[in-house]
């Protein structure tokens, strides 16, 4: 029931990012063709602790199915250039059963993702997630 959402949502200590941004605006986000109505079920929530760095949140137009599309812009508190990039942990490689552990997985992705119908860059930046 969505009369339950609000105290979900306070429980979880989520906030929906789209009302807080449109405090006086109602939009739909479902558009039932056959039964004539509209209703908002599709949601933006983030925790409150992350509400900050939502500097958008907007719907896009109803094309292609139901459903309008949701668009969230966040915003870094922080500019990209100022953070230093991640590191693997040099000392790792000094580790004899990391190095083990890392050869293992990398000769399990190796075999169970090897496909000539996959692109190397795919298999390369899936790897590296």
């Amino acid at each position: 029931d969505g009369r339950d959402l609000p105290a979900l949502l306070d429980s979880l200590d989520l906030v929906d990012a789209w009302c807080l941004l449109h405090p006086t605006e109602w939009d739909y986000t479902h558009t039932s063709r056959a039964h004539g109505t509209h209703s908002r079920i599709d949601y933006v929530l983030t925790s409150s602790a992350l509400f900050s760095a939502v500097a958008a949140v907007e719907h896009g137009p109803l094309e292609i199915s139901d459903h309008t599309m949701l668009f969230l812009d966040l915003s870094s508190p922080c500019p990209f250039s100022l953070r230093r990039p991640w590191r693997f942990p040099a000392y790792l490689y000094q580790d004899k059963d990391f190095f083990h552990f890392l050869c293992t997985k990398w000769t399990d992705y190796v075999q169970f993702n090897s496909s000539e119908s996959i692109s190397p860059t795919i298999f390369w930046e899936a790897a590296k997630a």
